[in-house]
């Protein structure tokens, strides 16, 4: 069979493939905050400043409740009713608080595998429904970093007798593992024990009947 030669476009595929750094600076990139008042925090790259400096918005998804309090109370009805908020914020906003529309330092950010197609410097609503389409935060959640989060986030929000219930479950549980491993070491020490003594056994007789 003769070779064919790849193309142009074939042998890019074949060097993007190739490449050790896969987590570029680029519009739509998940990332979490690791210094300053928003540590912690998810947040979605939207546009690049300068070679230092990046545009993130965290797209009102995520909040805490304080901060979608102050962002319901600007959206009443005429009547002054709350407006009921999306099942989806629902969901989310307890686990990562909200990061308004700023720029940052790249520094500051740890850049994640997750990432969504969206165009330059796009609007918080696009980006929201994008969000939603893809279930981008909840497959961060079934990642190792997001399982972590759910943890330390449980841990922080505990009261002192769920952490105390905490504390006597783990000392209960290594009681019982150390009982268990004393009971092996005991078993193992009384059968290298018996081994030894027939291993003698077998050296008189064998003596014995040298002597014979």
């Amino acid at each position: 069979m003769p070779r064919t030669e790849l193309t142009e476009e074939e042998k890019l595929n074949i060097k993007k493939k190739n490449l050790l750094f896969k987590r570029f600076v680029e519009p739509g990139r998940l990332a979490l905050i690791e210094y300053g008042p928003y540590a912690g925090k998810l947040c979605f790259i939207i546009d690049i400043v300068t070679l230092t400096r990046v545009i993130v918005d965290g797209a009102f998804i995520t909040g805490s409740d304080g901060d979608l309090c102050r962002y319901l109370k600007l959206e009443k009805h005429n009547k002054g009713s709350w407006i009921s908020p999306p099942r989806f914020w629902i969901d989310h906003f307890i686990v990562y608080p909200i990061v308004p529309r700023m720029v940052i330092p790249l520094k500051r950010l740890k850049l994640l595998k997750e990432r969504i197609k969206i165009s330059k410097n796009c609007k918080s609503g696009f980006l929201r429904k994008t969000i939603k389409s893809t279930n981008v935060l909840d497959t961060f959640n079934k990642s190792n970093l997001g399982k972590k989060m759910l943890i330390k986030k449980k841990r922080d929000l505990a009261t002192d007798y769920e952490r105390f219930q905490i504390f006597y479950a783990k000392r209960e549980l290594k009681k019982k593992m150390n009982i268990l491993q004393n009971k092996k070491v005991s078993e193992g020490k009384k059968e290298n024990k018996g081994d030894k003594k027939k291993a003698k056994k077998v050296k008189k007789v064998k003596k014995i009947a040298s002597k014979k």
